[in-house]
């Protein structure tokens, strides 16, 4: 009877203490963001490219206010077309002291980075692959975002 009992207030609490770990919080945050509301990743870090020239593309990104994106998780690929990327321009980066990954250069506001090609053949057509994370101030970091820009680089 001893034993019964002791095991029904052990799974008891067992249960108690699942439940009260489990919330809607996303990974990365504590249980004191549970109330903070966060934005939907592409409201959060608005993303955009444009071709500047035959040789030049521009990607920007407005970063609302509280959040951050980190510098060495920005990348670019060349997916299709005939084009290598020759040289990538970033703008000055912040030093801040993010709560999950510690010390990073950040971007916050807004950003424009050019990256520049070269054209191995005639072909205009491109698509280029950029990828990036960021974290919101409050704790949340977003998982890796990928997108995928086609242009045309005769358009400009």
């Amino acid at each position: 009877m001893f034993k019964k009992t002791k095991l029904l207030v052990i799974s008891s609490l067992l249960i108690l203490g699942l439940s009260a770990c489990s919330s809607d919080t996303a990974p990365g945050t504590s249980g004191s963001n549970m109330n903070q509301e966060f934005l939907p990743v592409d409201q959060a870090f608005k993303f955009s490219t444009k071709v500047i020239d035959k040789e030049t593309i521009q990607a920007s990104w407005d970063i609302a206010e509280g959040y951050h994106l980190y510098k060495d998780k920005i990348k670019f690929d060349v997916s299709s077309g005939n084009f290598q990327i020759a040289n990538v321009d970033y703008p000055q980066s912040v030093m801040l002291n993010d709560k999950i990954f510690g010390k990073q250069e950040s971007y916050i506001n807004k950003i424009d980075i050019v990256i520049k090609l070269n054209q191995i053949s005639n072909d205009n057509l491109i698509k280029l692959q950029i990828g990036y994370q960021g974290c919101a101030k409050q704790g949340l970091c977003y998982p890796p975002q990928t997108n995928l820009s086609a242009m045309d680089l005769s358009k400009t």
